[in-house]
Formats: structure tokens, sequence, C-alpha cells
């Protein structure tokens, strides 16, 4: 059972429940949340209880190297007191509902390369379809340098378009670790021009001490005529 609280307000309560099963070449995992809404949530309309999470992942591996999955997520967007949406996040969530079918292959220990298509509810107005390529590696050659990049087409009944995304990373000293990132979606709808949106960012995490934990991101969003700028701050205390 977890119960999250931000200033007085409630940000989520909920019991969760997940069950796993690892075979030799098999693994099987399940899991269900039970949402409480109260407050602020039940004067937004949510019903009291809610069942908002059921996912369902198979996954089979062929040989040392190459595996495949299938699975199941109708999972919603939660609402939170305070999240912090990108135009990935948003397009996981928009996307995210339904079943998938995933080939991965680990040419090496920690690089990971993988296809996968979905078929998915679009925001629960129509169904939509998403093909991704995602590949990640620890290091960029003799430079410790990690990658990690998506590239995902989709299309539904309105018209379709891409996604694409680039995060680097490195550490800086033992304490401090920089990630650059960067992306762009397409939207087209019909015979429509395309409605471009890209973003970068930059994240800095830094342990100051045992206990003390720094978390630094600035993200810039442009698209549409607009701009947008976030700046996130964090100071964790572990004990």
């Amino acid at each position: 059972m977890v119960g999250a609280y931000r200033e007085g307000q409630v940000d989520r309560e909920f019991v969760a429940v997940q069950g796993r099963l690892d075979g030799p070449r098999a693994a099987l995992a399940l899991s269900q949340d039970l949402d409480l809404n109260r407050g602020w949530k039940a004067a937004a309309g949510e019903p009291s209880l809610s069942l908002t999470s059921s996912a369902a992942y198979l996954r089979v591996r062929l040989r040392e190297s190459l595996a495949w999955s299938i699975g199941y997520d109708n999972r919603r967007s939660v609402r939170l007191y305070r999240d912090r949406v990108t135009p990935e996040t948003d397009f996981y969530d928009r996307y995210r509902q339904g079943g998938s079918l995933r080939l991965e292959w680990e040419p090496a220990p920690a690089r990971h390369l993988s296809l996968e298509a979905r078929n998915s509810r679009s925001g629960g107005r129509s169904t939509s379809s998403t093909w991704s390529a995602m590949g990640t590696t620890p290091r960029l050659g003799s430079l410790p340098v990690s990658l990690r990049a998506r590239s995902t087409y989709f299309n539904n009944d309105a018209g379709d378009g891409w996604l694409q995304s680039l995060t680097a990373g490195s550490p800086i000293g033992s304490r401090m670790n920089l990630d650059l990132e960067a992306g762009t979606r397409s939207d087209r709808s019909g015979s429509a021009s395309s409605a471009n949106r890209t973003w970068f960012g930059i994240d800095l995490d830094a342990a100051l001490s045992r206990h003390l934990y720094l978390l630094l991101t600035e993200e810039r969003e442009t698209g549409g005529g607009a701009r947008a700028d976030r700046i996130f701050a964090s100071l964790s205390w572990r004990f």
C-alpha cells in the first residue's frame, strides 16, 4: 500500500499487487494497481476506487543474446499532483495501452537493440499502430558516454507521424552525472502539413554526500508557434 502527499495535498494513494515467475528460458510478469481517489481527485470526477493498472508480459529467450516478448497493458495516465511532462512521456502515455510484440538482441553485455510493434488505443479515441526501433549502449567506443536512441513511426484514424529521441550521458568525476537529451515529433493529419515539436534537455544529478542527492533539470520545447521552458530541482536526503 502506497500513499504520497505534497504540501498537504494527496498525490496518490493506491494498492499495488505484483507477481513474477522466472524459468531457465522464460519469464512471466503480472501487475495490478487499485487507486483510492479522494479530495481533489474526487472533485475532478474520479470514482472512489479505480483499477488504474493491469499489465502482463511474457518474455522467452531464444538464445543467449536473442529474446522475444509479448505483452498486454491497459495502464492509463494516473493523475498526480505535479507531473513532469515531456513530448516523449506524453507520447508514451498516449500510445501505451494495448498489445505489443518485441524482439530483443543483446550483441554485447549492457548493449541492447530492439524492434517493437504495438497496437494501442490512442487516448481512448481511436486504434493506433506504432513501430519502434530502440537501442542503448553504456559506452561510445573508448569514451565513457552512454547513448539511448529511439525512432518510432505511428498512425491512427487522424493521421500519422514520427517521433525521434536521443539521450547521451557521461559521469563527471565519481559523484556526478550529466545527461543531454533531444527529440522531435511530427504529426500529419490527412493531407495537411506536419506539425513539428522539438525539445532539448539537460539533467545533472550529484551525490553530495552519503545522504544528500541533488537533481537539476532544464528543458526547452518549441513548436506550434510557442516555446516552453521548464526547470526542475530536487534535493533528497537518504536515511
